[in-house]
């Protein structure tokens, strides 16, 4: 793809992020991993695609419609030749996610597990099928004729539909079905040689007759169909309390019937009459519309481990994460000890139980008179929820912002505000303007519980999500603090949030909108006048701020030595004469989600280490509030950069990023090093 890149040191956010993708598909094919966890990277794999085309592919759709000629900074291609390139990359790695998935399909039958075959089938076992299709499916299954006209209306967004060709007295006319849910799972037989899994496509094949009778069909295209969700709110007339959540619901509504941005699709037919017509009906060039080698969804493959026996789940898994027997934090009044010491954890290695704790103390503390929270993302059944609840019940005023426009969370977020507010916590929305992306919870105490009198507070930030699930499977930072002067920052922070103000008047945090960027050129800055001497190190999950990077750019001419772990979206290109050759940057896609932010400048005791909320992106330098907030206890720090440390020495998960905007394993010595298994072994909660 070099011929993609301008001269210089940047390259495509958009393609850069499908590398990333293709990196999460090549751990479907590494044979490292056990071979159900190969099923998972997979599916991530497709559910992550799936989301960039509904929100960047259609974020460049509504850019070319208004702006066609402008140029990208970073690659020089217009919105057109973006979509252009895109559309060739997913077809090119469509390609080999397909032989991957065969590959998988060859694989599971090392474990008792057949995917797609009929010869293990037994006239006992179609019996079976047949009555799981009575049963289960035909219920499911709704043809309708419909007028070409009419089709894309009743098209949802990525679900999966077969569009049937048929003919009803001598007149051509065209069936509309969605795929029901159960049957994108298969048939799953058990039999005498082990497990065998009929695939959609197999059943769909077999059963297409009944599915359509008293009608004969002559061709099906199976197709989904995705829509465009770079729909969000209109920020000026964004209103606050009770409209807002109006708002979130007739944006979602928006959503749910706005154009298609492209398509997977499957054709079973003798000629391309079916394929063309598709294309019509979604209003796609042909480009935009993948062709695949069988329906393209993997859901059958998502719930193998209900049909296997519990040791070869086991045994062909990651193995579970169980908490240590003597963990190394003793949680009896934690809140007494946050007071005399700072507490670092790392996600998953160590547990969200610290946090836990600390609210459920707090809920139930006479001393207590506060309680703030920030939420952007929640699991299903938080206890965090259940202790805000607790903590508004027993009297205590409890403060909880939660962004409603946290993508694809909007639905989920407006049940936990509505349900916040029933029980007596003061709920707020966000401003007009900045998504709240920042994460922070406080403690705030009577003054009469200080020794000194003034108001203590227990300040704690994150790296991630209040997430109790995704705290077991991405890797964050939770600093915990009784330090009252970082304290009373992050508290204006919050009150700035709620009411819409940017203030830069802070000593030691760093925010956004008002000055992120600003302050991380000043810190770059610092370094480049040490010339070689300087060091930097960062880790993001994302890197696409053109003023930062050029700021990086110039700090490595000046000899600075500048390490980055950046996960996913990458434009700046190291190891480029005269720009990068002192920048080395890696990407580790593993088990765990890499998903922690720290910013490092300096060394020794001219040393400032920073965990954020913020990838360096423009969104997070302008459109969000975010924070970078200072670690001061040495021990938190040391906590910190032995981890960054073994993460840069990984030669297992770890690719190293070329000047070309390739890719390239890091070569091991036959000494393998897994960051994310030697982190999980040697310390934390969880062994």
């Amino acid at each position: 793809m070099s011929e993609l890149y301008l001269e210089g040191f940047t390259q495509n956010r958009e393609l850069s992020w499908l590398k990333f993708n293709e990196r999460v598909l090549h751990e479907a094919a590494n044979e490292y991993n056990p071979i159900l966890e190969r099923v998972k990277f997979g599916l991530i794999y497709q559910k992550n695609l799936a989301e960039f085309i509904r929100v960047r592919v259609g974020s460049l759709n509504n850019l070319r419609k208004i702006d066609s000629l402008t140029r990208d900074s970073m690659s020089g291609l217009t919105s057109d030749e973006q979509i252009h390139y895109i559309w060739q990359e997913i077809c090119r790695i469509n390609e080999n996610a397909e032989m991957i998935t065969d590959q998988l399909y060859k694989d599971l039958r090392d474990i008792g597990v057949f995917c797609g075959s009929y010869k293990e089938l037994t006239e006992a076992d179609y019996d079976y099928i047949d009555g799981q299709f009575i049963m289960k499916f035909s219920s499911g299954f709704k043809p309708q004729f419909a007028d070409r006209s009419d089709i894309s209306e009743n098209i949802k967004d990525g679900r999966h539909y077969i569009l049937i060709d048929t003919y009803v007295d001598n007149t051509r006319k065209l069936m509309l079905m969605e795929i029901p849910e159960l049957l994108l799972k298969g048939v799953t037989v058990r039999n005498s040689v082990g497990v065998s899994l009929l695939l959609p496509l197999n059943l769909i094949r077999l059963y297409l007759n009944n599915i359509c009778f008293p009608f004969i069909p002559k061709g099906f295209i199976a197709f989904t169909a995705f829509r465009n969700a770079d729909i969000d709110f209109e920020y000026d007339d964004f209103d606050l309390g009770v409209s807002a959540i109006e708002r979130v619901k007739k944006m979602l509504d928006k959503r749910g019937n706005s154009g298609f941005v492209g398509a997977f699709a499957y054709s079973e037919c003798v000629d391309n009459t079916l394929y063309e017509e598709l294309i019509d009906i979604l209003k796609l060039s042909d480009e935009e519309v993948v062709l695949c080698s069988s329906i393209p969804s993997l859901s059958h493959l998502n719930s193998l481990k209900d049909y296997l026996p519990e040791h070869v789940v086991l045994k062909n898994s990651f193995p579970e994460l169980h908490k240590s027997n003597s963990s190394k934090n003793n949680r009896n009044n934690l809140i007494n000890q946050i007071m005399n010491r700072d507490l670092l954890d790392a996600y998953p290695y160590d547990s969200m139980d610290n946090l836990l704790e600390i609210l459920r103390e707090a809920a139930n503390h006479s001393k207590v008179k506060e309680i703030k929270i920030s939420i952007y993302r929640m699991t299903s059944h938080p206890r965090i929820i259940e202790y805000l609840i607790k903590a508004a019940g027993n009297g205590k005023r409890v403060k909880v912002l939660i962004e409603l426009r946290a993508r694809f969370d909007e639905a989920n977020n407006v049940d936990w505000a509505a349900r916040l507010k029933d029980s007596g916590c003061e709920v707020y929305y966000g401003t007009k303007r900045f998504k709240s992306h920042f994460k922070i919870c406080q403690v705030v105490f009577k003054k009469s519980f200080s020794e000194i009198g003034e108001q203590e507070l227990i300040t704690q930030v994150g790296t991630g999500n209040y997430n109790e699930a995704t705290a077991r499977q991405y890797t964050d930072f939770s600093l915990i603090t009784s330090n009252r002067k970082l304290g009373n920052e992050v508290s204006k922070l919050f009150d700035n949030a709620i009411d819409g103000i940017i203030d830069n008047k802070f000593r030691y945090i760093i925010t956004s909108p008002s000055c992120m960027r600003t302050k991380l050129i000043e810190l770059i800055d610092r370094e480049r006048v040490k010339g070689n001497k300087g060091r930097i190190f960062i880790k993001v999950n994302s890197l696409s701020d053109r003023q930062i990077i050029e700021k990086l750019s110039e700090a490595s001419q000046a000899g600075v030595k500048v390490r980055m772990i950046v996960r996913g979206i990458c434009t700046i290109l190291p190891g480029v004469d005269g720009y990068t050759e002192n920048i080395e940057i890696i990407s580790i896609v593993g088990r765990f989600l890499e998903h922690s932010r720290v910013y490092i400048f300096g060394s020794e005791s001219d040393e400032r280490v920073y965990i954020s909320s913020a990838d360096i992106m423009n969104r997070n330098m302008d459109k969000r509030f975010e924070l970078a907030f200072p670690v001061t206890e040495e021990t938190c720090i040391e906590k910190i950069k032995l981890i960054m440390r073994m993460n840069m020495k990984d030669n297992t998960r770890a690719k190293f990023l070329l000047s070309d905007g390739r890719y390239v394993n890091i070569a091991s010595n036959d000494i393998m090093f897994d960051s994310q298994e030697r982190l999980l072994s040697e310390f934390g909660d969880f062994k």
